[in-house]
């Protein structure tokens, strides 16, 4: 049964409110994928009280929600259609809402009640009343409100601000203006790289980190986010002052892990990086790693080297974050998020952060270690080094790790360190179109695993797998990826229906050597079709890419060999006693990576 949901409004800022109950599971918190005009922005948890809920029978009540959608989302547009999809089911919701937006910006109306807001930035919420504590969510909304309200006086010419803002708020206005002069960030045309940047320090660290990475050209590649955990206040002024920053301060109950994994989970950049406040970058700096992932595939995460003032950690973790001091990049077990650029791709095919983990730096290492477990590299590049500038000591606090997580995670890194010496797997990506055998997917990636293979999957067709295969490709160790974010891959195993393989990206950016598989369809096509028939244009183009073609008849190989393609039939499928084609056996798995010049560890081959 789809859950029933409802967008009850959505703000002017961005701010969306409703509620969504899954009758099924009537105490069960129904986590929701976020649309702006169709495409994901983000997601939340519809978990927060209302008693309206519960007196209408709504299981306990907990089942409202609020969200702020990320402000470059909505900006430019006067109209947007907000929509909800369940996360784990990926079916749209019965609930649209229309948004129409002020463009025309009031500020003098809003004053008064921005400065009571600005006013709650200060205060602890844990010793206020017992009502401020139960209306949690009220509060979350009114932080993002700040946020929101701050990015759009940012982005207004000086000529539309107003002279008298009143006397608080130009108070505290001025305060910070005089600690940061304003700048603006280069608006990259296609950035490279998103950046988060931790919030959690004093507004003069933050903006150090932030100025620095202006004045070094890096905002030219990066669009740069400020994660603000509300731990120091003024730094949700900062967007008032910086134009171009992307400011995401954490909703009511989120973690910076959560925080995280939205910013970039969600972004459509080559890489995602993790930067502390305390940082301060140097020119060359990403171009020194990209540099060094373009020459590594395998290569996931790449830590870089900070002056001896940085942070560190003490206790059984010490041994496996410390680095070489050698010029060159080196293989390390795991590496701090003070200053760490990870592969998009490998972040959303790992899932991102462990939200499990609260401590950013424990769900940073534990990312590391999941990277070198499914098959990729984690390392350490010692130079260009990173300066570290920690006013007050703020932003090296972060990296306290509770002793029973660090035990955890010094247990778990010590069986990696100990597979760190293996050769590195062969990497194998199964791209299944529309129509796909759902138990011939299951047996060919049975048979990759059984000789060795690190086995990814991907679809690629109008009609998604089912919820029971996904639990299955994760349960067997078969990551599943979006074949945009698809590279460094040693083989692409396609699957050819009738019309043609399904569009994808240059097959060499994915892998140097594909292997067709044809569906009955598109090989009854191929044998009996001439030049000019639906499709076959498509299939004789996909056969002659290929480096192995994987058939179920003899007609078909007979076709294969009058195109003189006869060098790269892989098997012909052999009946299963039911006159179907029998599945790839682990055996013809050892043949095909003969045929290709490969063994289960020949990554860099």
């Amino acid at each position: 049964m789809r859950p029933r949901a409802h967008l009850e409004q959505v703000k002017n800022e961005g701010l969306v409110s409703g509620w969504c109950w899954d009758e099924s599971r009537p105490d069960h918190a129904v986590r929701l994928v976020v649309l702006v005009d169709g495409q994901p922005v983000g997601s939340t948890v519809a978990n927060l009280f209302r008693p309206d809920l519960a007196e209408a029978g709504m299981g306990d009540g907990h089942h409202a929600f609020s969200y702020l959608i990320p402000w470059d989302r909505i900006a430019a547009k006067s109209v947007s259609t907000i929509g909800l999809i369940d996360e784990a089911s990926g079916e749209a919701l019965d609930t649209t809402f229309v948004f129409r937006r002020t463009v025309v910006l009031t500020i003098e109306d809003r004053l008064r009640d921005v400065e009571q807001q600005l006013r709650l930035l200060g205060a602890r919420l844990d010793e206020t009343t017992a009502r401020a504590a139960q209306d949690s969510a009220m509060m979350a909304g009114v932080f993002a409100t700040i946020g929101a309200f701050f990015t759009r006086l940012s982005e207004l010419p000086p000529a539309a601000v107003p002279v008298e803002l009143g006397h608080s708020v130009a108070g505290l206005l001025d305060s910070t203006r005089a600690q940061c002069p304003p700048f603006s960030f280069t608006q990259a045309n296609a950035p490279l790289l998103t950046l988060c940047v931790d919030g959690g320090a004093p507004v003069q660290t933050v903006y150090a980190c932030l100025r620095q990475i202006h004045e070094t050209g890096l905002d030219r590649m990066a669009e740069v986010v400020l994660i603000d955990d509300g731990q120091a206040g003024q730094t949700a002024l900062l967007p008032a002052f910086i134009g171009n920053l992307r400011y995401q301060r954490l909703q009511s109950g989120q973690s910076v892990t959560e925080a995280r994994n939205q910013a970039v989970l969600f972004a459509d950049r080559p890489f995602a990086g993790f930067l502390s406040s305390g940082c301060r970058v140097t020119p060359g700096w990403f171009n020194a790693v990209q540099a060094e992932f373009a020459g590594r595939p395998e290569a996931a995460v790449i830590g870089t080297g900070l002056a001896e003032a940085g942070p560190a950690l003490t206790g059984p973790l010490a041994d496996f974050l410390e680095a070489s001091e050698d010029d060159g990049l080196t293989p390390i077990t795991a590496t701090l998020d003070a200053a760490m650029i990870i592969r998009s791709a490998v972040f959303k095919e790992l899932g991102g952060f462990d939200s499990g983990f609260v401590a950013p730096t424990a769900a940073a290492i534990n990312l590391c270690l999941r990277a070198w477990e499914t098959g990729y590299g984690v390392y350490h590049l010692p130079a260009p080094v990173l300066l570290w500038q920690d006013e007050g000591g703020s932003a090296a606090a972060k990296f306290q790790i509770a002793p029973d997580i660090a035990d955890l995670l010094a247990y778990r890194a010590e069986s990696v360190t100990e597979d760190e010496a293996t050769e590195p797997q062969t990497r194998v990506l199964i791209v299944s179109g529309a129509g796909f055998d759902q138990a011939d997917l299951r047996q060919t990636v049975f048979s990759f695993q059984a000789q060795g293979l690190a086995v990814s999957a991907a679809f690629a067709g109008t009609v998604p797998p089912s919820a029971e295969l996904i639990a299955f490709l994760h349960e067997s160790g078969c990551a599943v990826i979006d074949t945009t974010q698809a590279s460094g891959y040693d083989v692409l195993y396609l699957t050819v229906a009738a019309f043609g393989h399904p569009a994808l990206p240059p097959q060499d950016s994915i892998a140097p050597r594909m292997v067709l598989a044809l569906d009955a369809a598109a090989e009854e096509r191929l044998s009996t079709g001439g030049r000019t028939r639906p499709g076959i244009k498509a299939i004789r183009a996909a056969i002659d890419a290929a480096d192995c073609v994987r058939l179920r008849s003899a007609a078909g190989a007979a076709k294969l060999a009058s195109l003189g393609n006869a060098h790269k039939i892989w098997r012909i499928g052999a009946d299963d006693g039911n006159g179907l084609d029998r599945s790839p056996s682990a055996e013809d798995v050892a043949r095909l990576l003969a045929q290709l010049g490969l063994s289960p560890h020949d990554a860099d081959a």
